[in-house]
């Protein structure tokens, strides 16, 4: 049997949950995968140009967006953070169009053993049972009376995309 007041439950970068007992040196109990990093960018591997200058794009850890100009390192702010991107589509310069949203999950991992029960977003039509997706879940079934943690995930992502082709220059959630 588990103590749960004395369990800690840590998520990596990587999108993994770790539960540890913290009474028994820092044991690990489970780990479970949430199914992508926390974070995942290509943005600063692209150079754009802008205005005949090669510039690369440079996200801080408070949302701010610079670009770096590669000639003489010279950094200015762009007119517009991480957030503002989320709900705007809008035309960089003349070679890419940004675009951004939210995305939110939710799963319902037992507490015992790490093991997935449930996991939907608010576009889903119904959830994701993972004990048995071929049956309706009601009250009365035993994952009802499973401890259950419940994690929710909200994924921001911002791509930039090619005016010309609609590819994918660049990203960062």
């Amino acid at each position: 049997m588990y103590f749960f007041s004395h369990t800690l439950y840590v998520i990596s970068l990587d999108g993994k949950i770790t539960a540890i007992d913290a009474h028994a040196n820092g044991r690990q109990l489970w780990t479970a995968d949430t199914g992508s990093p926390l974070i995942d960018s290509s943005l600063s591997k692209i150079e754009i140009s802008r205005d005949s200058r090669s510039v690369r794009l440079i996200p801080s850890l408070i949302g701010g967006l610079y670009e770096k100009y590669d000639e003489d390192g010279h950094i200015e702010p762009l007119p517009f953070d991480a957030d503002a991107l989320l709900d705007a589509s809008f035309k960089l310069h003349d070679e890419v169009v940004i675009t951004g949203g939210k995305h939110i999950d939710t799963l319902g991992l037992d507490l015992h053993t790490g093991q997935i029960l449930y996991s939907f977003s608010k576009d889903d039509p119904k959830q994701q049972n993972t004990l048995d997706n071929n049956r309706t879940t009601t009250t009365s079934d035993s994952i009802d009376s499973k401890p259950t943690l419940i994690v929710k995930r909200t994924t921001q992502t911002v791509r930039a995309r090619s005016v010309r082709n609609g590819y994918e220059k660049w990203n960062f959630r």
